[in-house]
């Protein structure tokens, strides 16, 4: 399937749906993020007689934690896979009380910490990691942002590697931004291979901006994902990895 027949088919699915919705019945995030946790190889038909059943005797966090996995079964138990389902469901119930306040979180910032890992803050337990990872052979690598302090912690934890955030660059807003962003990165790699690290970098690098990071002198590898993937949707996989990798050997070349 070509390019051209790929932007035929969103077109027209857009055209003909231009608001489109679930079959999934729910009157809050709430119950439509359980909906959906139950929906996974089970019809739409199917979830909505189970929890037509469940939801006006539990519809909120507190409410499906106290009927406890035995007691959530009896109300999915027609659907597939609901021995599984039903400990994921309480799962879910218990993180959203604990870390969310019982809400739904909206955003991704509600849900993950932007930046590295703080490696300094939390030294003695990212070290007893390292360890226990080596210990069976495994390459640590530690995600951390391009800061001295936290590649000095990486080094004494024992990580052979580092990825170092991209973030600020990728998301600046303007060329001075940008640059000064960019200034951090370039002395962050120099400072990280002076210690022997071997230094890798990624987060939100895409088309217009992996070049320049590309070329910095010591980066041994990119780690660049929803960019690739977004772009396949329109140009198919080995194009738009194909157009990456030329990105890649002129800013290496």
């Amino acid at each position: 399937m070509n390019k051209e027949k790929r932007i035929e088919i969103f077109t027209r699915l857009r055209d003909n749906n231009p608001t489109p919705t679930t079959e999934l019945n729910y009157s809050t995030p709430f119950e439509l993020l359980i909906a959906v946790i139950l929906s996974a190889q089970a019809t739409d038909v199917g979830v909505n007689k189970a929890t037509d059943k469940l939801y006006p005797v539990a519809n909120t966090p507190e409410a499906i934690l106290a009927l406890g996995v035995d007691g959530l079964k009896e109300y999915i138990k027609t659907i597939g896979l609901f021995n599984s389902k039903a400990e994921n469901v309480i799962k879910t119930c218990r993180m959203l009380i604990e870390q969310h306040g019982s809400e739904v979180p909206e955003k991704r910032e509600e849900l993950t910490t932007e930046g590295g890992l703080d490696v300094d803050g939390q030294e003695e337990r990212v070290a007893r990691a390292c360890e226990r990872l080596a210990r069976i052979g495994a390459e640590v690598s530690l995600f951390i942002d391009p800061d001295p302090v936290q590649i000095d912690a990486a080094v004494r934890c024992g990580a052979p590697v580092i990825e170092l955030h991209t973030g600020e660059y990728a998301e600046a807003t303007t060329p001075e931004q940008a640059d000064a962003s960019f200034r951090i990165l370039a002395d962050a790699v120099s400072y990280a291979r002076k210690k022997g690290l071997i230094v890798n970098a990624g987060h939100g690098l895409h088309y217009h901006n992996t070049e320049r990071v590309a070329a910095i002198p010591g980066i041994n590898e990119l780690n660049i994902g929803h960019a690739i993937v977004a772009r396949a949707v329109f140009t198919g996989l080995k194009d738009a990895v194909k157009d990456m990798r030329a990105i890649l050997d002129r800013a290496r070349a």
